[in-house]
């Protein structure tokens, strides 16, 4: 998939912008209105790429009828999928990161996966400050 083109929600909300995208049932939000479409386009990017990493299926753009509040406003967000993947895609990148001994000791005694663990936490952490902006 390349580009892919989503109705985003936009509602003011005191000093920022809170953004949905209803058919991939999602939210960010964003300082002012500029931040607002590059964190929807980001919010896009990343959901796509992943129910396609996962082999599931990409919704349909407009395929989830919805009520704009008074006040809110709807526009069209596009995503490059493809130039998003080659920016940010699944290239593995080394990282180095220190631990205590102990825990060390302990997850090699299970058998722990460090590599996944890391990415499984970063991806949970990434995802919940995605849903707080």
């Amino acid at each position: 998939m390349d580009i892919i083109t989503y109705p985003v929600l936009f509602e003011k909300v005191e000093d920022m912008y809170l953004v949905t995208v209803p058919d991939i049932g999602q939210m960010t939000q964003g300082n002012d209105l500029t931040d607002a479409i590059a964190m929807a386009r980001d919010l896009i990017s990343l959901w796509v790429m992943d129910l396609e990493d996962s082999k599931q299926k990409v919704p349909k753009p407009g395929s989830i009828k919805f009520n704009v509040p008074e006040g809110a406003f709807v526009s069209y967000v596009d995503a490059n999928i493809t130039e998003y993947r080659k920016k940010y895609g699944y290239k593995i990148v080394k990282k180095n990161c220190s631990i205590p001994a102990w825990l060390n000791t302990k997850a090699e005694e299970l058998g722990l996966n460090f590599s996944k663990i890391l990415q499984e936490a970063l991806i949970e952490k990434i995802s919940a400050n995605n849903t707080s902006h």
